[in-house]
C-alpha cells in the first residue's frame, strides 16, 4: 500500500513537470509577452485557447466597399466556429478600453493608423502595387495594421493575411506585392 503512495507521488511530482514545461505547447496556454509576438504567431495575440481575445478589427469612418472587403477577407480568415464573431467597428464606434486591434485603411483615413505607424503619409512609404500587415504591441494588446499603397493594395495584404496558413508569416511588418490574379501569386518581402 505505501508503495501505492510513493508512486502516485512520483506520478503527480512528474506530470507537474511536464504541464510546467512542455504541456502549455500542446494545451495552447502559452502566454507571450510584447517583444516576442510576430507575424508568425498569427493568429495569435487576436485568437487566445480557440476564441477571440477582445478583437475589433476597426475600419476608417467613411470606409470605402474596398476597404469593408478587406476587413471581410481578414474577419473570414480567422473565423472559428463560433456563433459570435469578432466585431467590424469604425473608429468612432470603437469602445474605450484595451483591446486587441486589427486596423484596416490608410493613415490619411483611419487616424489609429496614423498614430500606430506615426505616419502622415497615406502610401505609408509603400510604392505602387505593394500592401503592408505591421504588428504593434503593447504591454497587454496588439495592433496589427493591413494597409497599402491604394484600394487594391489593401486587399491584397488582406488576402494575404485571411490566407495566413499558406504564407509564410514573420517578423513584425511584411510588405506583399505581385499579382493579385492567383492566391499564390504574392511576393512577401520581411
Amino acid at each position: 500500500m505505501e508503495d501505492q503512495h510513493i508512486l502516485f507521488g512520483v506520478f503527480l511530482v512528474l506530470a507537474l513537470v511536464f504541464i510546467s514545461t512542455f504541456g502549455s505547447l500542446y494545451t495552447g496556454n502559452v502566454v507571450y509577452t510584447g517583444d516576442k509576438i510576430t507575424l508568425a504567431n498569427y493568429p495569435y495575440p487576436f485568437i487566445k485557447n480557440n476564441n477571440y481575445n477582445s478583437l475589433y478589427i476597426v475600419l476608417p469612418n467613411s470606409y470605402t466597399l474596398d476597404e469593408f472587403e478587406a476587413a471581410n477577407n481578414v474577419l473570414n480568415g480567422i473565423k472559428l466556429s463560433d456563433v459570435i464573431e469578432p466585431k467590424i467597428v469604425t473608429v468612432s464606434d470603437l469602445p474605450q478600453g484595451e483591446h486587441n486591434l486589427i486596423l484596416v485603411g490608410d493613415s490619411c483615413t483611419n487616424s489609429l493608423i496614423s498614430y500606430y505607424t506615426q505616419s502622415k503619409d497615406c502610401s505609408l512609404g509603400l510604392k505602387s502595387g505593394e500592401g503592408l500587415l505591421q504588428l504593434f504591441n503593447n504591454d497587454r494588446s496588439s495592433v496589427l495594421v493591413v494597409s497599402g499603397y491604394d484600394l487594391e493594395s489593401i486587399k491584397k495584404a488582406s488576402k494575404v493575411l485571411s490566407l495566413y496558413h499558406a504564407y509564410p508569416l514573420r517578423n513584425k511588418k511584411v510588405i506583399v506585392s505581385g499579382n493579385s490574379e492567383s492566391i499564390y501569386g504574392y511576393v512577401l518581402r520581411f
